[in-house]
């Protein structure tokens, strides 16, 4: 379980008042965190071999290209026209924080800017 209060009237407010008035709004944060970190917490954790976390990291990539393109449809973006845009935006991220490669603190980066509290219960 996590508690997060953002701030109103910022990105996060919004996002979070979005999955709110949704079905599982539970749910959809979990699916989100779960694509994005599952296969680094299994590796972190060291209980799942590497066959194991390939299936993990293949099923998170397959969920993160379905969200991918969920977003190209629903807001009519080509592939093309974002490949410049992400080649800058990697870059520029890289270079403000130093990092070598993405897995360089990124649980690290990311709990920190979240503000998340797990409890013992928790994922």
């Amino acid at each position: 379980m996590f508690r997060f209060q953002p701030m109103a009237d910022t990105p996060d407010s919004v996002v979070l008042d979005y999955l709110k008035s949704g079905v599982s709004p539970n749910e959809l944060v979990l699916r989100a965190i779960r694509a994005y970190w599952l296969p680094f917490a299994y590796q972190a954790t060291g209980v799942r071999n590497q066959a194991e976390l390939a299936a993990a990291a293949q099923e998170a990539i397959f969920c993160l290209e379905g969200q991918i393109e969920q977003l190209r449809q629903a807001f009519g973006l080509k592939p093309e026209e974002l490949v410049s845009y992400q080649q800058e935006v990697v870059s520029s991220r890289a270079v403000r924080r130093g990092l070598s490669k993405p897995s360089d603190g990124a649980w690290g980066a990311f709990s920190q800017a979240a503000s998340l509290e797990f409890d013992a219960s928790g994922l």
